[in-house]
């Protein structure tokens, strides 16, 4: 997510579907939150009660490393859908 200070920030929520193909949701709430280097795509410290209700952006990071060929190391995504209320600033 990028806050409105313009502080990137990666969930700790991990997903794994084991190669199958199914819907997934993820809750925000009890997630610990790092912030984000995003040149080098790697997470640094983390932030500590972020401020969620100023949110300008929200994006998806994989964090993992590649896995050079075969099957390891890639995400398919179909669709992602955010349930949010938009308030003018």
């Amino acid at each position: 997510m990028k806050l409105a200070d313009g502080t990137l920030i990666a969930g700790s929520r991990g997903v794994s579907t084991d190669g199958e193909f199914i819907q997934t949701e993820v809750a925000f709430g009890g997630m610990r939150w790092y912030k984000l280097d995003p040149v080098k795509v790697v997470t640094t410290a983390e932030v500590r009660n972020p401020d969620l209700s100023k949110i300008d952006e929200v994006g998806l990071v994989d964090l993992a490393p590649g896995g050079a060929h075969g099957v390891a190391g890639w995400a398919n995504l179909s669709a992602v859908e955010l349930f949010a209320t938009p308030l003018p600033r």
